[in-house]
């Protein structure tokens, strides 16, 4: 094998298929399994994933879907502290394979702790045993569910039982949801043992949805019945029947929590209530009893091609049984004879029941094109409305407070009249628009919050839009960048959301050219929100975690670099926030490309002196003495001393430039040392001048931008 990962000792192979190879290994002297994706990145992005993943913070965008797919699962299991039956992750980063990439190309790859013991899938029937096994996985769903995590992919080839107790492994699908009753949407899921909802279109993953599948397997290992199998479900002995039976609920909101299943096996309670903790009235959902008499096996209708289960839909559940009707009791002695003869009763119940479905069936008819001209005013008037939202955000004329708020007018109308989950979504953002969380110079206010929040719900709750996703990632953006430090632990959960659903609008417009204008919209919120996350990392002592998200942050700005000519209002505010991440990395090449792109657009006072600002974390204590930036510090070659001579070379006044430079003055010409005292301060001070140095040997600007 000609594959090769630092630090770690390879095994042996334990599995292998076209996307990934599966290893069991010694990393550091410890006994773990790594995981090799099969998909090849540049060398330098070792550091992203080896940062984002271990740290459990910061952003994967822009790389493969698959390695996005498989990796954040393990980047959501670092942010777990106490996570017991989760297995630990040790390292990620890049892995070599000659044969199967380039030179300067890797294998990205996770590794975690080997946990020893077999899969419950090859457990002896023991009952007892297996009873105990389902009850400790409802424990570990309880911890992830009280936190709003989802495991996503049950199945009992992933569940190891073991010396060490029951773990679940192939972490592949943790997923964090922003919400008990908010769905994620599904990447990777094992159809066979999927919830309704993770096989509908488009898959959504619910806390709930693991409750579902914890029912299949409880039928799997106590009946010995797999789902599609003849017998499905089978009859099991009390307490479980209830519990499975309850785990099938169709909604996802109206199953009961994992706790409450534990309680009702521990015999703590008798009825199980929903998810909420409200009680299931009758006839709300389907009840999953076995039937007294056999009919044969009943097989659980898959979804057919093309076909939308929706979430919310109240339908019968497909592994439901049919409910057998007792037969009618023998008339009495005496009857008449009119009730004696079944055949003639029989042609009365046959022509009534004709009569009626040719009534219900004109109705219906009636009723559908009612609904369907409905319908089509209703995407037309939603087209129409994000026609207005999008003149609004790349017509500069059009980009003022008066045209919002009559759009918001013309929106409230439609929406007072038909509350489609689209009309909904474009409510949603013209709210959050006009409650102005997009700017960094919004105040934090707990009430205009709870308006944006009780917006960004109904629009979800309708159904996941990309508007509705993109208002929700920038209010809760807001809320990341805003909120005080008393609030840090709850801003921090709000940082997350927000990229999480910023990251899927992202995924859902680009499957929609027609949404192209938004993706700056997207990608200016996403940048805002992980400059925010870094300086809350730095914060709290992650170095690495705030270098990490920056990184990610700043190939998001080299992403968004072909798409500013989409967005001519707000591209300008995209390139700032892009300048603030890219500043601390000291990568100034990057930095003084994306200052000409700014400049370009929009050559101020405030861009020019944004520009000096952000060029390194000391740069505050520049000040501007008519339009010339001026450092305030005594110490020759310092920090500001570095902002100021980046600045002027990014607004091509070299010679200026090279007049600022306190460490020039002192260095002795005689000696032909040139720039090596400005490079003998970049070792002494950690000032990086030698980064400076090198990005600014470059052809300036034709006229510079000061005279």
């Amino acid at each position: 094998m000609s594959l090769s990962i630092p630090n770690h000792q390879i095994l042996e192979p334990l599995r292998e298929s076209k996307d990934r190879v599966v290893l069991r290994v010694r990393c550091d002297g410890v006994a773990c399994v790594t995981r090799v994706i099969l998909r090849p990145v540049p060398m330098q992005l070792e550091g992203l994933i080896e940062g984002v993943v271990t740290s459990g913070t910061g952003s994967l965008a822009g790389l493969d879907d698959e390695v996005i797919a498989t990796l954040e699962g393990y980047r959501v299991r670092c942010r777990l502290n106490d996570a017991p039956g989760l297995p630990d992750v040790y390292a990620a980063g890049l892995a070599k394979d000659p044969t199967r990439c380039p030179d300067r190309m890797g294998l990205p790859f996770v590794t975690t702790r080997w946990i020893p013991g077999k899969t419950i899938a090859h457990l002896p029937h023991d009952t007892p045993v297996r009873e105990a096994i389902l009850r400790d996985i409802l424990q570990i769903l309880q911890r992830l569910h009280d936190r709003n995590f989802i495991y996503g992919d049950l199945k009992p080839q992933n569940v190891i039982f073991g010396p060490d107790g029951v773990h679940l492994i192939d972490l592949d699908t943790l997923r964090e949801a922003s919400g008990p009753l908010h769905p994620i949407q599904v990447t990777h899921r094992t159809p066979k043992y999927a919830a309704p909802e993770q096989n509908a279109r488009p898959p959504l993953s619910y806390p709930a949805s693991d409750v579902y599948t914890f029912g299949l397997m409880a039928c799997e290992l106590l009946g010995g019945v797999r789902v599609g199998e003849p017998g499905f479900p089978p009859r099991l002995s009390k307490p479980w029947d209830a519990v499975v039976d309850a785990c099938f609920r169709h909604r996802p909101g109206a199953r009961p929590q994992a706790r409450d299943l534990l309680r009702r096996l521990d015999g703590q309670i008798d009825a199980l209530p929903t998810w909420s903790g409200e009680d299931l009235h009758a006839g709300t959902e389907p009840v999953h009893t076995v039937p007294v008499t056999d009919h044969g096996p009943i097989a659980p209708r898959s979804p057919a091609p093309g076909e939308t289960i929706s979430v919310d839909a109240p339908t019968t559940h497909p592994t439901a049984a049919p409910e057998v009707p007792l037969p009618s009791p023998l008339p009495p002695s005496g009857a008449s004879n009119k009730a004696l003869k079944p055949g003639r009763r029989r042609r009365q119940i046959l022509i009534a029941l004709a009569v009626l479905a040719l009534s219900v069936s004109a109705v219906g008819v009636g009723l559908g094109v009612i609904w369907t001209q409905r319908w089509q005013a209703a995407a037309e008037q939603a087209d129409a409305l994000f026609d207005a939202l999008r003149d609004h955000k790349t017509v500069p004329e059009k980009n003022n407070e008066e045209t919002l708020d009559a759009l918001i007018a013309r929106i409230d109308e439609v929406v007072a009249d038909a509350q489609t989950p689209e009309l909904l979504g474009i409510r949603a953002l013209a709210g959050i628009w006009k409650q102005r969380w997009h700017f960094q110079g919004t105040t934090w206010d707990e009430e205009r919050f709870s308006k944006g929040q009780a917006l960004v719900r109904a629009a979800n709750q309708a159904r996941e839009t990309p508007a509705s996703l993109l208002a929700r990632g920038v209010l809760h953006s807001g809320a990341c960048r805003k909120m005080p430090d008393a609030m840090a632990i709850e801003r921090r959960k709000f940082c997350h959301s927000a990229i999480d659903n910023l990251e899927r609008a992202s995924r859902r417009m680009k499957m929609n050219s027609d949404l192209r204008w938004l993706e700056v919209e997207v990608l200016w919120a996403s940048v805002m929100t992980s400059s925010a996350l870094a300086r809350h990392n730095e914060e709290r002592g992650d170095e690495d975690g705030a270098r990490a998200v920056r990184l990610a942050a700043m190939r998001q700005c080299q992403d968004a670099r072909s798409k500013l000519s989409l967005a001519p209002v707000n591209g300008p505010e995209l390139l700032q926030d892009c300048l603030v991440v890219i500043g601390p990395l000291y990568q100034y090449d990057v930095y003084l490309a994306f200052a000409d792109l700014l400049l370009e657009a929009r050559s101020t006072r405030r861009s020019r002196e944004l520009v000096v600002r952000s060029v390194h974390p000391d740069c505050g204590g520049v000040r501007f003495s008519n339009g010339q930036p001026q450092a305030t510090s005594d110490g020759e070659g310092d920090a500001q001393d570095l902002c100021v001579y980046l600045g002027l070379v990014a607004m091509g006044c070299p010679g200026r430039a090279r007049a600022s430079r306190e460490c020039w003055r002192y260095s002795t010409p005689l000696l032909n040392i040139g720039e090596r005292r400005c490079r003998q301060f970049a070792e002494e001070t950690g000032v990086p001048w030698s980064q400076a140095l090198a990005a600014a040997r470059r052809a300036p600007r034709e006229q510079c931008l000061l005279d």
